[in-house]
């Protein structure tokens, strides 16, 4: 009897269910408590960089492709649509981003429209390869020296737009009147999309 009065007198009883409902309740982990206004902020930050963006971007992308194809009405173009594919996708977040995109593609559409216009001298002065099959062949084989060209000068990401521009050039308007004409006004699409987009992108995303 003594030993349960002791018990009582030292509260341990309320000691032992202070400590077991400690226990049983359910808490996070100490790096959590941090981690969850990381991940919200992030999510949010997120939502700004995607779906905002795209809304207030395609403002912009809509506003530079028509001015790329009311440029091709005045200059009398009939490919003032490369020019707007250009602008279009030089349309970036920011106008570091916006700047990289445009060397890279101007870059890749001259070296693309250089390889196809040496391709159409030489089939003009020097050898005109007498069976479409054949030609079609050759054209395809001569994408791995330009694949090699683009790794040895280190412009990987432009690997894709320079065979685009050379098949362009070479199979599309190979039986023109004036296929190097072609490859140079190709060229310039390329370069006035770039700067419209440019331009453009000078003025920064906001918020609304």
């Amino acid at each position: 009897m003594q030993l349960n009065k002791d018990i009582l007198n030292t509260d341990l009883l309320n000691k032992e269910k202070r400590n077991t409902d400690i226990q049983n309740t359910p808490s996070l982990p100490f790096p959590t408590t941090f981690l969850i206004p990381l991940l919200l902020s992030g999510m949010q930050h997120h939502r700004w960089n995607g779906n905002e963006r795209i809304k207030l971007s395609k403002k912009k992308i809509s506003f530079g492709a028509s001015i790329c194809l009311l440029t091709g009405i005045i200059r009398k173009s009939d490919t003032a649509f490369y020019a707007a594919i250009a602008a279009m996708l030089c349309v970036q977040r920011t106008s570091e981003d916006s700047f990289r995109e445009a060397f890279n593609r101007e870059v890749a559409t001259v070296i693309g429209g250089i390889w196809g216009m040496l391709v159409l001298l030489f089939e003009r002065n020097v050898w005109c390869i007498p069976y479409e099959v054949l030609r079609t062949l050759l054209l395809s084989m001569l994408l791995i020296p330009i694949i090699n060209f683009s790794v040895l000068i280190k412009r990987e990401k432009g690997t894709f737009l320079m065979c685009v521009v050379f098949l362009c050039i070479t199979v599309t308007h190979g039986n023109d009147v004036s296929p190097l004409s072609f490859g140079l006004a190709r060229i310039l699409d390329t370069t006035i999309g770039i700067v419209i987009a440019l331009i453009i992108n000078q003025f920064p995303i906001r918020r609304t």
